[in-house]
């Protein structure tokens, strides 16, 4: 039997710390990693010892379809349980929605998380994109995309905040949006796996049940640290919800992540604190990286800054500059679709490291006529 060759290059991602370590010959601990956009206040104390109970429980399977985590979900959310659906990340959901609904066309705006584009491909769909500008600062336009819609995609991905670019739109400049996705038959993925860090107000969960053909993404990886444990969920239709779930394979979801989103759900002070934290490092970062020449940083709505570097300097030596010379990571923004290899993304972490960061910078172009 024959064995097909893939062509195309493994996606490439920001939070290879481990690799990282390995190569540099430090521990984990010794990495600043600067390329993933976690919470640097970590995981809430509640969410720690719900991991310390759930610890004595591994010898069971976990809920079949995390069920207590559903209800959590549907409980804060005021959200019926028939439209929420629960993944390990929201990744996972995003290529179940791909292999479920088979779109044969999908339109994305860009610059884009990676693995929308990568997902369609996968499963045999064709990508457009709707282009965000750079004159623009990348916020989206909204009669572009209502304009993309009116060539009938099967499905539109977009990220609110924008991923990589932090751009956000709140729910009245989308709902033109949605109302044309509507009249084309579109079912429109609305990412919005960062969106606790900007302002809850800004969801569009709300309208989940006026627009049947609306999908919210959420991801419990970034605001409460779980990475290492993936967790994510998704609100859609009823109907849609158990189409997926019928075609979604059982215990997804480990007891530990469960046990950890469930109790770190309910601390509403940690996400506030969080969001206080975040817009208080964007600004100081702002602040300080807007002061070095030949760099560009765009303003950012999420925990994470997009940011140009001058012709003259290359992304790549800056990227390795801060890991050899500071064991800092970054993400190069080269698989962006719109962007190159003059951009870069940075997370915002403590005071402690945005400074190491900022000087670290400094250094960089200093040491560079």
């Amino acid at each position: 039997m024959a064995i097909m060759v893939i062509e195309e290059k493994l996606p490439v991602h920001g939070g290879t710390v481990f690799q990282a370590a390995r190569e540099l010959g430090v521990g984990v601990e010794e990495i600043l990693d600067f390329s993933a956009n976690i919470n640097p206040l970590g995981m809430p104390v509640q969410a720690w010892e719900a991991l310390g109970k759930a610890l004595n429980q591994l010898q069971h399977y976990p809920e079949m379809y995390a069920d207590s985590l559903v209800k959590q979900i549907a409980l804060l959310g005021n959200q019926p349980e028939s439209r929420i659906l629960a993944g390990n990340g929201s990744t996972e959901l995003i290529y179940l929605l791909v292999r479920v609904l088979k779109p044969k066309t999908a339109l994305i705006v860009a610059p884009a998380f990676t693995e929308y584009q990568r997902a369609v491909k996968v499963y045999g769909g064709k990508v457009d994109f709707c282009h965000t500008r750079y004159e623009n600062n990348f916020v989206l336009e909204t009669d572009l995309l209502i304009k993309g819609l009116e060539k009938g995609p099967d499905i539109l991905f977009m990220g609110n905040p924008n991923n990589p670019t932090g751009s956000l739109l709140r729910p009245e400049e989308l709902r033109p949006v949605l109302v044309a996705a509507r009249q084309s038959g579109t079912i429109c993925i609305i990412d919005e796996a960062f969106i606790d860090f900007a302002d809850e107000q800004a969801s569009m969960e709300s309208l989940v049940e006026e627009f049947e053909n609306l999908v919210i993404l959420r991801s419990l990886t970034k605001i409460f640290s779980l990475a290492g444990l993936r967790c994510g969920y998704l609100l859609a239709s009823s109907m849609l919800v158990e189409r997926l779930r019928y075609h979604q394979e059982p215990w997804n979801v480990n007891s530990l992540a469960i046990a950890a989103a469930r109790e770190a759900l309910g601390d509403q002070p940690f996400q506030e604190e969080t969001r206080r934290f975040i817009t208080r490092e964007r600004d100081f970062l702002l602040q300080h990286l807007t002061r070095i020449p030949f760099l560009q940083t765009f303003p950012s709505r999420a925990n994470y800054l997009l940011m140009k570097l001058d012709r003259k300097y290359s992304s790549r030596q800056l990227s390795d500059f801060l890991r050899r010379e500071c064991r800092m990571l970054i993400r190069l923004c080269t698989d962006f679709t719109g962007l190159d290899d003059s951009f870069i993304r940075i997370a915002v972490k403590n005071r402690e490291n945005n400074l190491k960061l900022i000087a670290a910078m400094e250094a960089f172009f200093a040491s560079r006529p």
